[in-house]
């Protein structure tokens, strides 16, 4: 029963650790039409193939999901860690784009 119980808590220490936001400088940012903020950063972290990482900002800033991001020339594509994706046409994300201290 006490390994158990080690193996238990042992686990949830791991995914407690690998469930963290990652700290990164901002390189860009944009604010969406319901207030939130899409961060774009120049490190890859957990990310792979050329992927960035990306952190989504809720509007009340409580809330944080990050996931991976690749652009085109046209498209701004971020994988999010909750498995949501999002397609942004770069044009409308540059349009929003805010200083990465706002």
């Amino acid at each position: 029963m006490n390994k158990f119980i080690s193996f238990l808590i042992g686990g949830l220490l791991t995914t407690s650790v690998f469930a963290g936001i990652i700290d990164a400088p901002i390189v860009i940012q944009a604010r969406a039409p319901n207030g939130a903020l899409i961060q774009l950063h120049d490190v890859e972290g957990p990310c792979v193939n050329g992927a960035k990482l990306a952190t989504w900002v809720s509007p009340n800033q409580k809330e944080r999901i990050q996931g991976c991001w690749k652009a085109s020339e046209d498209v701004l594509s971020i994988s999010w860690f909750d498995a949501e994706p999002s397609q942004i046409p770069m044009r409308a994300f540059l349009a929003n784009q805010l200083k990465p201290n706002s």
